[in-house]
């Protein structure tokens, strides 16, 4: 007997458990190195270390160049007067002064001699101390007895009397004419008049003995 059975195919049933894991294979070759990534993120500040020692001290170093002058500063107030000072020495306020004016004079002139006779009499002139001073053209003032103008000299003489005094002033040197445009006559009396010793400076041990000086 001839039997022909057909069948469809059934659903797939359900997978069986894992099989247990091979043996490793052999590792395979290094691969390319991948492109550098990019840069990560600052870390944060690390805490601040321990401050070190004290280096040593450098060389002084030349010195530079003189700066320029600063500007000048405001006046100080001005500073409380000081205290009087002590009174001096009496002055001798008896100088008398004589002024005359205009006078000329030449070679005929006897001696060239120029008179101003002044109001001092002879015991005062003769305890005196007696100055000339004669201007040229120039207004250029010239004390005599002396050399006036450059180029001529003149003496003085005092020619004292009871009420009055002649002081004359003599060329000495020098011609032609000449003019004294203005003549000032100072008289100064002295304060006090001391005698000199006798004997003379000459003799230093008289004279210190004089004057009681030491010696020594």
């Amino acid at each position: 007997m001839f039997l022909i059975i057909a069948c469809k195919k059934g659903d797939t049933g359900p997978a069986g458990p894992a099989g247990p894991a091979g043996v490793a294979g052999q590792q395979g070759q290094t691969g390319n190195t991948g492109a550098v990534g990019a840069t990560g993120a600052a870390g944060a500040n690390g805490a601040t270390g321990a401050t070190g020692a004290t280096g040593a001290t450098g060389a002084t170093g030349t010195p530079g160049a003189t700066g320029a002058t600063g500007a000048t500063g405001t006046p100080g107030a001005t500073g409380a007067t000081g205290a009087t000072g002590a009174t001096g020495a009496p002055g001798n306020t008896n100088v008398m002064q004589f002024v005359f004016g205009r006078r000329d004079f030449t070679d005929a002139t006897a001696c060239s001699t120029l008179d101003y006779v002044i109001p001092v009499p002879g015991a005062v002139i003769g305890q005196s101390v007696v100055i000339g001073y004669a201007s040229n053209v120039l207004g250029s003032w010239y004390q005599l007895p002396g050399n006036f103008n450059g180029n001529l000299e003149f003496r003085m003489i005092i020619y004292p009397s009871t009420n009055n005094s002649l002081i004359a002033f003599c060329r000495t040197s020098g011609t032609g004419s000449g003019t004294f445009y203005s003549m000032r006559i100072l008289v100064i009396p002295a304060s006090s008049v001391t005698p000199m010793a006798k004997a003379g400076f000459h003799d230093f041990l008289r004279t210190a003995k004089y004057y009681n000086l030491p010696v020594n």
